[in-house]
């Protein structure tokens, strides 16, 4: 990954134009928030010298909760405190040192719509009013990742054909 990110680094600020100082967005391994891996991002960051780079990582959570395994259906004190932690991590070796982090995707992938019955609506809730508000508190951008359980994807479809069809 490191060669990738140095690569790809290189390729995009040698092509001129507006890449000079466009934004990059560079992953972890993985793109998982353990210390480690952030730690090695980190390092490749710090080699390539360059202001306009952000650091981006998953996160679903602690696992037993967010794909509900072994019947843990409720966003507790466990699943909380697994959220901080990572986010701290992000928090404390990027952004503090000047680094954006972006969140780039994160869900829960076992919800009433997914699987009904599951993972009940209010602890859903509970759970994104908690990220977001930890990710602003943290100075982390997060970006939803749906396949179709959060947003009304056939709403979704009709905007789309609506703005084409205005655009011809």
């Amino acid at each position: 990954m490191a060669e990738l990110n140095t690569v790809f680094h290189r390729v995009v600020r040698d092509s001129g134009g507006g890449n000079a100082t466009r934004l990059l967005v560079l992953p972890t391994p993985y793109t998982n928030a353990d210390q480690g891996r952030l730690d090695a991002l980190a390092a490749e960051i710090a080699t390539l010298r360059d202001p306009m780079v952000a650091a981006t990582i998953h996160f679903y959570g602690w696992w037993p909760f967010s794909v509900n395994i072994a019947g843990y259906t409720r966003f507790d004190a466990t699943s909380e405190k697994d959220l901080s932690q990572a986010f701290d991590r992000a928090y404390n070796t990027f952004v503090a040192k000047g680094v954006p982090v972006i969140i780039g995707e994160y869900a829960l992938l076992a919800d009433e719509h997914t699987r009904p019955g599951i993972i009940e609506r209010g602890e859903v809730r509970k759970y994104f009013a908690y990220l977001g508000q930890y990710a602003h508190q943290r100075q982390l951008t997060t970006m939803l990742w749906d396949a179709g359980q959060f947003l009304n994807f056939s709403r979704s479809l009709r905007v789309v054909a609506s703005i084409e069809r205005c655009a011809s």
